[in-house]
């Protein structure tokens, strides 16, 4: 059997340029398969992309089950579109087809794209989100994710704590709280601006890099492996490397794997994020597999 080089390969990075059904079932393991799947049916694309709804779920269950095969969760952003001048909700309805079927959804995020710009017509309101579907058992780094307090939230923990009124008529000093140090715990929602016209590469659906790389931190350590079923311009590709991450991106045409390919050729390794990381897992003997996200069978 022939074996399949990849389109890119450096510094534990590759891009295979294949369909990543036929891929993904011959990849060892990983810590995160992340990605964008194609809309339903509001772009063309190539590789027989199904159309309607049922067959699009129905492919991307299929993606979804070979994903946690490999790693221990799956995130899939998933856009909801407007049909025939009504709202689909499609992340909901995939998550709910995914439970049909025995997978349980394990948090879903709200991508608030702000600030934003015009993205719909006169007669609709602009809508400015999208989702994104954690499925799997991940191991949650929460804080990796932490969330700077604002100088109004410090400002309380400073000020002597109050009396709160007790059923019984007394009165008694509430505890005081301490700031973690850190910052506050990840919420579900995740204001990240969309893609600026000068990081824009000619991908119709191109993520800006915070988002994956918000995730990554979320569920793996410096050295893990990330997966990336559709991995278009590279994006996810480029925050694994910049977070020190060996990656795999599969991307299905051509153009793209070289816009990828190239932006990876230009990035470089976060030393201070990293380094950031391995400090705050000291204590932490999970650590990173040395597994290849390669397995020894022949890609072909």
């Amino acid at each position: 059997m022939e074996t399949m080089k990849p389109y890119f390969e450096e510094g534990g990075i590759a891009i295979y340029h294949a369909d990543c059904r036929d891929v993904l079932p011959q990849l060892g393991p990983c810590e995160l398969v992340i990605g964008s799947p194609p809309y339903v049916d509001q772009r063309v694309y190539s590789g027989g992309f199904p159309l309607e709804k049922s067959q699009w779920m129905n492919w991307l269950f299929g993606i979804l089950e070979a994903s946690l095969r490999k790693a221990q969760s799956a995130v899939f952003n998933v856009g909801d579109r407007r049909r025939k001048g009504f709202r689909e909700w499609d992340s909901s309805d995939f998550a709910g087809y995914a439970q049909a079927y025995g997978v349980r959804l394990w948090e879903r995020f709200m991508w608030l794209k702000y600030p934003y710009l015009p993205n719909g017509s006169a007669e609709q309101p602009d809508d400015p989100v999208e989702f994104c579907l954690w499925f799997g058992e991940p191991t949650f780094r929460t804080d990796q994710v932490r969330r700077k307090y604002a100088e109004s939230t410090l400002m309380r923990y400073r000020t002597t704590p109050g009396l709160r009124h007790l059923s019984n008529g007394t009165r008694k000093r509430q505890s005081a709280k301490t700031a973690h140090e850190g910052g506050s715990r990840p919420t579900t929602v995740l204001t990240i601006a969309p893609v600026t016209q000068e990081e824009y590469t000619d991908h119709p659906a191109q993520y800006p890099i915070e988002l994956p790389a918000w995730f990554i931190s979320a569920a793996t350590a410096p050295g893990d492996g990330v997966l990336d079923p559709w991995s278009g311009s590279g994006t996810t590709l480029v925050a694994a490397k910049e977070l020190g991450r060996r990656a795999i991106g599969i991307e299905i045409e051509e153009k793209y794997c070289e816009i990828a390919a190239k932006r990876l050729s230009q990035s470089v390794l976060n030393f201070e994020a990293v380094n950031h990381e391995r400090s705050a897992e000291q204590g932490d003997d999970r650590g990173g597999t040395q597994q290849p996200l390669l397995s020894e069978q022949n890609l072909s």
